[in-house]
């Protein structure tokens, strides 16, 4: 019997989407900010998920319920799914240990990474308390939803990116050198976020 597997990536596409057309506005309002930060956001939680998910199945043995395992792994937060991937032991660096130590700063980047995230989808309050003429202090939220968090947030995505495909590319697994290429491809590109430049 030949099996093959649907999934629908609309979250995944369609936030990539925003965010480079978010990207490629000359001025960005401070709404326009908010929806980047959740839609990199989606695009790094969704693609990591995916990715994780998909390599997982591809090597299962015939006969193990996919969905059932499907189930299981998404019940895993991305952030412990990067902890654990990273600290399988059929990994093959070729000399490159130190390159494996400086990307394994990627799970704690993920944490600093969910922040924004969290205080906006969580209902931090977003915005100032006025003291008076004597002063205006901004909460933590509010101070995030800036430019400059734009480009902080871009960096870790694409460092978090960068980190996952070493250690991907240095997996000994029964995945093709091919297959590793359109599967870091669809997954794991950072290449949406060019508008930037």
């Amino acid at each position: 019997m030949v099996t093959f597997t649907l999934e629908h990536h609309y979250i995944l596409i369609s936030n990539r989407d925003k965010c480079e057309k978010l990207l490629k506005k000359k001025k960005r309002t401070r709404t326009d900010i908010i929806d980047f930060l959740v839609s990199l956001h989606l695009v790094l939680e969704v693609g990591l998920n995916a990715f994780y998910r998909n390599i997982i199945l591809i090597q299962l043995q015939k006969g193990i319920e996919q969905t059932v395992v499907a189930n299981n792994l998404d019940n895993i937060d991305f952030i412990n799914k990067t902890a654990l991937f990273f600290y399988l032991p059929s990994f093959d660096f070729g000399g490159r240990i130190s390159d494996a130590d400086k990307y394994h700063a990627a799970i704690g980047k993920l944490k600093q990474f969910c922040e924004v995230r969290n205080r906006l989808l969580h209902g931090h309050m977003d915005g100032q308390i006025n003291y008076g003429e004597e002063r205006v202090v901004h909460t933590r939220t509010s101070e995030l939803i800036s430019e400059n968090t734009i480009k902080t947030q871009i960096e870790i995505f694409q460092f978090v990116m960068e980190s996952v495909k070493f250690y991907f590319d240095h997996l000994k697994s029964s995945i093709t050198v091919d297959g590793k290429e359109n599967i870091k491809y669809f997954y794991l590109s950072a290449s949406f976020l060019e508008g930037d430049k």
